[in-house]
C-alpha cells in the first residue's frame, strides 16, 4: 500500500463519517425548526375553536380590508371558560396561588394553525359579574404579555409575543365570532 492509496482510503473513510454525522445534524436541526411552534404549544385546553363550515363571515372579511396593519386573520369561537378556574368577587384582583383567589391557570392560545403558545395567568381583575381582565404571559418567553378583556362573553385582547410580533383578538359579532389578527407592528408606528 503506497501513500496515495492510503490517503485515498483515509479520505473515503473520513468522508463517510462526516456524511453520517452531517445527516444526523440535519435531521436534528430540521426536527427542531419544524417543531418550534409545537414546542411552544401548551397542553391545556385551547382558547379558540373553529367556526362551523356554514358560518357567514363575509361582513367581517371586509373589516380586515380596512386595516392595512393586518398581516393575516382568522375567525373563531372563543372558549371563555378556559380563562379561569375559580370565581373572584367583583372589585377584587386575584393573584394566582394566594388563598381564596383564582388558581394559576394555563391554556393553549391557538392563534393560527401552527402558531400556538402555552400561556399562564399572573392575575385576574374582576370588575363585575361577566366583566374581567385576564393578565398573563407566554410560558418560556421573557417579556411576552397577554391581556384579555372579557365583557359578557365577548373578548378583546392583545398578545405581544416578542418585539415585532403581535396579535390582536376582537369580537366581530354578538354571536361569539371573534377575529384573530396578526399585526404588522411597523405599520402601527406613526410617521415622524
Amino acid at each position: 500500500m503506497n501513500f496515495r492509496t492510503f490517503s485515498f482510503i483515509t479520505f473515503r473513510r473520513l468522508t463517510r463519517e462526516l456524511s453520517r454525522h452531517c445527516h444526523r445534524i440535519l435531521i436534528i436541526a430540521s426536527l427542531t425548526v419544524f417543531s418550534l411552534p409545537n414546542a411552544m404549544a401548551g397542553n391545556g385546553p385551547e382558547l379558540f375553536s373553529d367556526l362551523p363550515n356554514n358560518a357567514n363571515i363575509t361582513a367581517q372579511q371586509a373589516q380586515r380590508n380596512n386595516r392595512p396593519e393586518v398581516i393575516r386573520s382568522r375567525h373563531a369561537l372563543v372558549n371563555i371558560g378556559n380563562l379561569h378556574k375559580k370565581k373572584v368577587p367583583p372589585g377584587q384582583s386575584a393573584q394566582p396561588g394566594s388563598a381564596g383567589t383564582a388558581e394559576r391557570n394555563a391554556f393553549t392560545l391557538n392563534l393560527f394553525p401552527g402558531v400556538s403558545y402555552a400561556v399562564t395567568s399572573s392575575h385576574i381583575e374582576l370588575r363585575e359579574a361577566g366583566k374581567y381582565t385576564w393578565f398573563g404571559s407566554i410560558d418560556g418567553l421573557e417579556h411576552s404579555q397577554v391581556i384579555l378583556v372579557i365583557n359578557n362573553g365577548l373578548l378583546t385582547g392583545n398578545v405581544l409575543v416578542r418585539p415585532g410580533e403581535m396579535y390582536q383578538i376582537r369580537p366581530v359579532s354578538k354571536s361569539g365570532v371573534h377575529g384573530v389578527y396578526e399585526i404588522d407592528v411597523a405599520a402601527l408606528k406613526q410617521p415622524e
